[in-house]
């Protein structure tokens, strides 16, 4: 039974997220094409596709007084395609 959400692919997990500090967690994953800071809540929902951990629809926003989001678009984002998970547009 315990395998039962992760075989149901229509079931989703809420995701809660309160104060993300998104530098610190760009220190943790060390991308070299992305650059993000600020503070982040919100929600969003999370699901299983293919296997893969997948998020499709949600809101977050950010904290005063925002932050920025720069990547490098001469360069594919090798670091972040490395990431197990999909987020869906």
């Amino acid at each position: 039974m315990g395998n039962q959400l992760i075989a149901d692919q229509h079931s989703h997990i809420p995701i809660l997220v309160h104060r993300l500090d998104l530098e610190k967690l760009m220190q943790a994953i060390e991308p070299n094409d992305v650059e993000l800071t600020g503070t982040l809540d919100g929600s969003f929902p999370m699901s299983v596709q293919d296997g893969l951990p997948a998020i499709q629809g949600g809101k977050l926003h950010s904290r005063y007084p925002g932050g920025v989001l720069r990547y490098r678009r001469d360069q594919p984002s090798t670091e972040m395609s490395k990431l197990p998970v999909k987020i869906a547009c």
